[in-house]
């Protein structure tokens, strides 16, 4: 009788936890899929992006007329996301650049290559809305004139 008794409060604590370890589970269950949905949300964004630039230098004299001169820019970002509002931003830009200009009976052509690395401080104020705020440094490659 005793072994009976026993094995019956045994059967009935182990049910109690089988039960109390289902109704934990089920619990943690949304908090787990917020728990890697928050995951999945702070990856970092990687990016790219591209441009294109016209440029023109203002004033003239007799025999100085300044014109545009058309050129491009590609980028690297990235940028790790942050729960609140506040984060930084980080890119490597490669832009060409340049002006053209008119002397006397000559057109010639400015080309200049840079290479940026600005630094941002970004605040989002939507989804799809952020100002970033910061400084870059950059390092001319190659300037080159062609008559």
């Amino acid at each position: 009788m005793r072994r009976t008794s026993f094995l019956a409060l045994l059967l009935g604590v182990t049910t109690l936890t089988l039960k109390a370890q289902t109704g934990q589970r089920e619990m943690q269950s949304p908090d787990l899929r917020k728990a890697f949905k928050d995951i999945n949300e702070m990856k970092p964004k990687l990016g790219i992006k591209a441009g294109y630039n016209v440029a023109k230098i203002t004033g003239s004299t007799p025999n100085y007329s300044p014109d545009t001169k058309n050129g491009f820019m590609v980028a690297a970002f990235y940028s790790p996301t942050t729960k609140s509002g506040f984060g930084y931003r980080s890119e490597i830009v490669f832009s060409r650049q340049g002006f053209g200009f008119d002397e006397g009976e000559t057109t010639n052509s400015i080309t200049s290559d840079y290479i940026y690395l600005p630094q941002f401080t970004t605040l989002n104020i939507t989804k799809f809305v952020q100002l970033q705020v910061g400084g870059q440094i950059g390092y001319l490659l190659k300037s080159s004139k062609e008559n």
